[in-house]
């Protein structure tokens, strides 16, 4: 069960499963740490600290007025883990929470083993997508958050998932009706204005994996692929038939992918034969 964590005038939610080497989980846009459940109960076999938690505004975490960009996110996360006595780790991201990745592994990469874009990207929005964040905002504005929720589900899964498993796309829909507009406005913003790594991945030092799916249709994988190879030392796994959302998706999948980034990271210390 997540538990709360205070610092200062804000509190987190989060929770730890497992004894083992530490592995963050981010969740995306919308979400909670409810995302990963499925991949957590898979991954509590291997030799990890499982570490989920509630972004700012989503679930059950407060968003202080002071968070306004992923720098000022980067902090807050080494904050919360500083707190909860986390100090190198392994990092994944999904689509959002990948971008916090990034602004993390550019800021502090001396607390990382590597990390992994799940349904992410290293660019920063397009001069078409700003001018789409914006018109989201408007409407939220003007309409509150069902109809801007509504339409975003029709992006995230692959062709036929949602008929076939409406129940768990509901779980997630219901995630985000419950995200408070005030969350999704400067959510947007932040991701609208936020860097684009292309040139610090061609000088990183730390392994990254990304995570694409075939069926996503919101981070095309044919565009993410060739710019994380550009890093000094990188992997890309490209999964068919999963979109947007492959921890709900195929969670079995996902998480064999993040174990191959922990081995791709760390292949002393987590042996081939354990994954």
């Amino acid at each position: 069960m997540p538990e709360t964590l205070r610092i200062q005038d804000y509190s987190v939610s989060y929770q730890i499963v497992g004894k083992g080497y530490p592995l963050v989980l981010l969740h995306g846009f919308t979400e909670t740490q409810a995302l990963w459940n499925q991949c957590v109960q898979k991954l509590q076999k291997y030799n990890l600290k499982i570490i989920t938690l509630d972004l700012p505004g989503h679930g059950d975490s407060d968003f202080p007025a002071s968070l306004n960009n992923f720098d000022n996110l980067a902090s807050w996360l080494r904050e919360v883990l500083t707190g909860l006595g986390i100090d190198s780790f392994y990092l994944a991201g999904h689509s959002m929470g990948g971008y916090l990745a990034f602004a993390f592994a550019a800021k502090y990469p001396e607390h990382l083993s590597g990390f992994a874009l799940v349904h992410s990207t290293p660019f920063a929005d397009s001069d078409e997508k700003k001018i789409q964040r914006d018109r989201n905002v408007e409407s939220i504005e003007k309409y509150g958050n069902q109809p801007f929720i509504t339409a975003l589900q029709t992006n995230l899964y692959a062709e036929g998932f949602s008929d076939q498993y409406p129940s768990l796309v509901k779980e997630s829909f219901q995630r985000g009706i419950n995200t408070a507009p005030e969350t999704l406005l400067r959510c947007l913003k932040m991701m609208r204005d936020r860097n684009d790594y292309q040139s610090w991945i061609k000088t990183a030092s730390l392994p990254i994996t990304a995570i694409l799916g075939k069926g996503d249709m919101i981070i095309p994988w044919q565009q993410v692929s060739p710019a994380v190879q550009e890093a000094t030392k990188a992997q890309v796994i490209t999964l068919a038939d999963i979109g947007h959302m492959g921890m709900i998706e195929n969670p079995a999948e996902i998480t064999q992918s993040l174990l191959a980034g922990l081995y791709f990271s760390l292949p002393d210390i987590f042996k081939t034969e354990n994954i």
